[in-house]
């Protein structure tokens, strides 16, 4: 499965967010206070990992972190409970950023993070070397789950970080163009052969959008194309434990062939079950 310490970090660092913004609206007084500004320290650590997944960026900050956070957020029936949610974590990603951003025009000072090199944690610039990684076949394979979060921020307008936060997102996303039908029907013939006796399911809608084929003893999900990845889809496949595979439409040209190719990937989606 695809990982990287950079993106790891800015996930783990997204959840701490949503418990502290939950932990807020529990809080009464000085202690909602002292909660609020852990958060608001959270959002300034993450500062430049954010910039450094857009690559420079600093406009789309706020996008980013919405649709990660909307991503990592646990049933919306369990956070009405959580009034003041919303605004709590609105309030925090404002005064987090705010304060990211002025330390960019304060003077440089010395600091526990500016270490020498090989000393104690990577810092931010180590982790984004991580991004990138060699796949099975000895090629580079890039972990693309930040790419697609920054495709979609890159859809808002800039100004949306003068203005208020923008509507959390919807999980319907789907590929712009249908497959060709002969498409679908070579694909479920290679199926057929590579998976015999396996009920499989066509065109099924899940949480994050359609599959074109689903086979559900196993938790495979199909796609046909090779469309840009999108971040949001992945994460609800993954929380509904399907294992996507995208199979471009040049393989579908001799279904025999495809078939063979899933066989032998088996194992390997085994294994990252």
């Amino acid at each position: 499965m695809r990982n990287s310490r950079l993106e790891s970090h800015i996930l783990a660092s997204v959840d701490e967010l949503v418990q502290c913004a939950i932990a807020v609206g529990l809080k009464e007084g000085e202690e909602r206070e002292e909660a609020i500004a852990r958060g608001v320290e959270l959002v300034r650590q993450m500062g430049d990992l954010l910039v450094e997944a857009l690559e420079g960026r600093t406009q789309h900050m706020r996008a980013l972190l919405e649709q990660l956070v909307a991503q990592r957020l646990p049933d919306r029936k369990i956070l009405q409970s959580f009034g003041t949610f919303s605004r709590d974590l609105e309030e925090i990603i404002d005064r987090g950023i705010a304060a990211y951003r002025a330390g960019l025009t304060a003077p440089p000072q010395a600091s526990p993070r500016e270490e020498p090199a090989g000393a104690g944690e990577s810092g931010p610039a180590e982790e984004g070397e991580a991004v990138t990684g060699e796949g099975e076949d000895g090629e580079d394979e890039t972990y693309d789950l930040l790419e697609s979060a920054q495709e979609e921020v890159e859809k808002a307008p800039a100004a949306e970080e003068a203005g208020p936060s923008a509507p959390l997102p919807s999980a319907d996303a789907e590929p712009s163009s249908p497959p060709e039908p002969g498409s679908w029907r070579n694909l479920r013939l290679a199926l057929e052969r590579a998976y015999p006796g396996e009920e499989i399911k066509e065109n099924v809608a899940v949480r994050g959008g359609k599959l074109a084929y689903f086979l559900p003893r196993l938790g495979l999900g199909f796609e046909i194309g090779t469309w840009p990845p999108d971040w949001r889809k992945d994460f609800f496949f993954r929380q509904a434990g399907i294992e996507v595979v995208k199979v471009a439409a040049e393989e579908l040209r001799n279904p025999f062939t495809l078939a063979h190719k899933l066989r032998r990937m088996r194992p390997f989606l085994a294994r990252n079950r």
